[in-house]
């Protein structure tokens, strides 16, 4: 036997086995593991991760015979095993989702992996979503898929959950009314639950009556669901515990017969209701229920609806609160036109008691007095009324009360002048009362001046006005084809109490005036847009 020699000083103990080196299992004698042993170990390692897997775990071969199945898969679909075996992996699935089936097929052949969501059927007849990761692997000489399944049902709700919240809560501010908030959450919380009767019930502490203002039911008349007080109903008992309760007929009886609730309208065959909590207390119940299925709700949509309740609660609360602005505004539109209303009939009654007064005066220039301050009553009235007419009582659409203005200034001087013509190029514009009243004035002035003193008697002419807005300036413009302005006569200093007013009127806006003097005359003014 040929020996080995050692280096100095190293142990000659026996070197051990290669395998053990290298960590395989040992092939020597004396009871030590065999390859054999290693491969039935590894077997049924693999075999126990694969029956105690959390998920669903199939083999298939590429034409989708069944080849295994574990104990989840079973479970999950409700066969035995045998009869699961006996089927190919389409019966698995609705019609409606065998193209997409297929299409995996396709995938995994090609690729040799696919991973992709699916709705499942179950041998009951439910279907439920999942979610599947494939691969292909070769086994005894055959192509196999081995594919997990996991359920995705309560992921899928969970969205489904959170899609309706957020549409209750997009609802919330777009809708105009509280009526159409009610309608959109009966719509979204039928995608959850059934939804066929429903109601919502909200409390009022002071009348102590429950009104309903939104209702959908089978059998029950509009005015049952009038304001009412409910007491000992399931409705006021949610509401009086804060609890929300699922009522089948055995509760139903258990609280009639302690004395908690009487039956009040339609008995139904299951009642469901929540409470809607907010932070002052508890503003009403939200109730579903059925007449003819006792098993149509379970705990779990009583636990769905006990927690879309308080999101309704909100929805509704902040509806109401903005509705409840929405009537104080309306109220104050209201105080806000009587108000114009009632200073434009002043204002008419002060010119009607100037035009009485005016016919005892036998001077002429007295008379053309009283006659002006007329018309600068009207100018300001006419203000009023177009606000009193108009949709928004902050401001004023200027183009319309020009026309008007305009109009009643043509019927009074139009005898002196008959082809007189008034030119309007007007934007529409929108002041605030503060800038309309000095600038119907203005208009007042010029126009009436013009209508005065531009043209002769016998003769017609024409006079253009021109109202627009750029970058926020206001440009007013009154133009004449008339004799034009004397040329040696400053206008901002001229005797006439009109111009003098339309001076202090444009300061009085802070704004500009110039005078142009080509083929008549023009008056120019530019103001800033107050904001």
């Amino acid at each position: 036997m040929t020996g080995k020699t050692y280096p100095k000083g190293q142990s000659q103990k026996k070197r051990a086995p290669l395998e053990k080196e290298i960590g395989l299992p040992q092939t020597s004698f004396g009871g030590k593991k065999t390859i054999q042993a290693a491969l039935k170990e590894s077997e049924e390692k693999y075999h126990n991760l694969f029956e105690q897997s959390n998920d669903a775990i199939f083999v298939h071969d590429l034409d989708g015979h069944i080849r295994d199945v574990n104990q989840k898969g079973l479970d999950l679909f409700g066969y035995t095993k045998p009869q699961i075996l006996s089927l190919k992996i389409s019966r698995l699935h609705p019609d409606y989702a065998l193209s997409k089936s297929q299409l995996a097929f396709e995938t995994i052949s090609q690729t040799g992996s696919v991973n992709f969501d699916i709705d499942f059927l179950r041998k009951d007849g439910t279907i439920f979503p999942a979610s599947v990761s494939s691969s292909l692997f070769e086994a005894g000489g055959r192509k196999l898929v081995q594919g997990l399944v996991r359920d995705i049902t309560s992921q899928r709700k969970a969205e489904q959950i959170q899609s309706v919240l957020f549409n209750i809560t997009q609802a919330t501010s777009a809708a105009e009314s509280l009526e159409e908030l009610l309608q959109v959450i009966h719509h979204q919380l039928g995608t959850l639950i059934d939804t066929t009767n429903f109601y919502v019930a909200l409390y009022d502490r002071e009348s102590d009556l429950y009104s309903f203002p939104f209702v959908k039911d089978e059998f029950e008349e509009n005015d049952t669901f009038s304001p009412q007080e409910l007491k000992k109903s399931l409705t006021d008992c949610v509401r009086r515990t804060g609890k929300a309760l699922r009522v089948d007929y055995d509760v139903h009886k258990k609280l009639t017969d302690e004395g908690e609730v009487d039956l009040v309208g339609t008995d139904s065959k299951l009642w469901m209701g929540a409470p809607l909590k907010t932070p002052e207390g508890i503003m009403g119940v939200v109730v579903v229920q059925s007449y003819s299925d006792d098993i149509l709700y379970s705990e779990g949509d009583l636990e769905l609806l006990s927690y879309i309740s308080e999101h309704i609660a909100m929805a509704i609360n902040r509806k109401r609160a903005e509705e409840k602005i929405k009537a104080s505004l309306k109220e104050k539109d209201v105080l806000l036109k009587e108000i114009h209303h009632r200073v434009k009939n002043n204002m008419q009654i002060i010119s009607s008691l100037i035009r009485l007064q005016s016919r005892d005066i036998e001077d002429e220039m007295v008379q053309r007095i009283f006659e002006i301050s007329q018309n600068r009553i009207r100018s300001i009235a006419l203000i009023h009324e177009t606000l009193y007419q108009s949709e928004d009582l902050s401001q004023i659409d200027f183009s319309q009360y020009m026309h008007k203005l305009t109009t009643h200034l043509l019927s009074i001087y139009r005898p002196q002048a008959t082809a007189l013509n008034i030119n309007l190029d007007v934007q529409e514009v929108l002041l605030d009362i503060n800038q309309a009243i000095p600038c119907g004035l203005i208009i007042n002035e010029l126009v009436s001046n013009a209508m005065k003193h531009a043209f002769p008697l016998d003769k017609g002419g024409e006079i253009y006005l021109r109202c627009a807005e750029s970058e926020g300036v206001f440009t007013l413009i009154v133009k004449d084809n008339g004799k034009g302005f004397p040329g040696d006569m400053d206008f901002r200093k001229a005797d006439s109490l009109g111009l003098q007013i339309v001076s202090d009127l444009v300061q009085q806006l802070e704004g500009d005036i110039r005078l142009e003097q080509e083929e008549g005359t023009a008056f120019v003014i530019t103001f800033r847009h107050s904001s």
